[in-house]
Order: structure tokens, then C-alpha cells, then sequence
């Protein structure tokens, strides 16, 4: 197999590392800080971060979709489907659960004070759930990856 047949997998793949671990750090930095300091800077971080993860998310659901367009197996077009779903299924979930922590933290920073009780823990508990997500289609991505290469 010629290594432009996985080209895509291979920047899926790379896609989804890159959006799960930055998630994965900013979740776990979110739990250690202040909640007060938090709360001060969640909107400034996620003004800077959201577009970058946006953006592998975006790639990443794409090159996986190119790369099942491209395989011609159909457990691995499978795979690479089950993939981009994983993968895209974090800005829905992100939208419809997370939000509604964000602007709470948002109103507090806004108004200097501390977010309300539980906030700033279910929004890192959300972030490690997407974590999840994107890890296991990334997992899914590698293993499409090995199997291609094989043949």
C-alpha cells in the first residue's frame, strides 16, 4: 500500500491527538486554579482556544470521511465512519451540555465572583467525557491505520 492511499488517516489521526490532548490539559487546568480566577478567565481562553479545536475537529471528521470514501474494505470504511462520528460527536455534546456550565462561569467572571456551586466540576467532568470521545476515535483511527498498512 502506497502511502498516499492513508494520507487522510493519517491527518485524521494526528487531528483527533491534537484536539484530545489540548482538551484533555485544559480540563485538568481548569480543576487545579481558583475557581474565582477561573471564572475571571474562562471567556478570554475559550475565546482563544475554541477556534483551534474547532478547526481538528473539523479536519479530523473530514480526512476520516475522505479516508472512508477512499477505502475500498468495508470494515475499515466502517471504521473511519465510526471515527468521524466519534469525532464530531463533541460539538453537538459541547453545544447542548457544556454551554449551559460556560455561561454561568461567564455571568460570574463578568461579575467578578466565584461561579455558582458545581460549575467549573461538571465542566471539567464534560471536558474529560469529550476527551473520551475523541480518544476512542482516534483509538479507532490508529487501529484503521495498522489494519490499512497490513495490507
Amino acid at each position: 500500500m502506497v502511502a498516499s492511499e492513508h494520507v487522510y488517516g493519517c491527518i485524521a489521526a494526528s487531528s483527533g491527538i491534537a484536539v484530545s490532548s489540548s482538551v484533555a490539559i485544559t480540563s485538568l487546568m481548569l480543576s487545579k486554579f481558583q475557581e474565582t480566577a477561573v471564572a475571571k478567565d474562562l471567556k478570554k481562553v475559550m475565546g482563544s482556544t475554541l477556534p483551534i479545536h474547532l478547526a481538528y475537529i473539523g479536519v479530523g471528521t473530514g480526512a476520516a470521511a475522505a479516508q472512508a470514501l477512499k477505502s475500498t474494505d468495508p470494515s475499515l470504511q466502517n471504521m473511519w465512519l465510526a471515527s468521524a462520528a466519534l469525532l464530531a460527536s463533541v460539538v453537538p455534546y459541547t453545544h447542548f451540555l457544556v454551554k449551559p456550565d460556560c455561561e454561568a462561569i461567564f455571568a460570574a467572571g463578568a461579575s467578578g465572583t466565584a461561579p455558582p456551586p458545581g460549575r467549573i466540576a461538571s465542566l471539567v467532568k464534560h471536558g474529560y467525557v469529550r476527551v473520551a470521545l475523541m480518544a476512542a476515535g482516534t483509538g479507532i483511527m490508529v487501529v484503521a491505520l495498522a489494519k490499512t498498512h497490513r495490507k
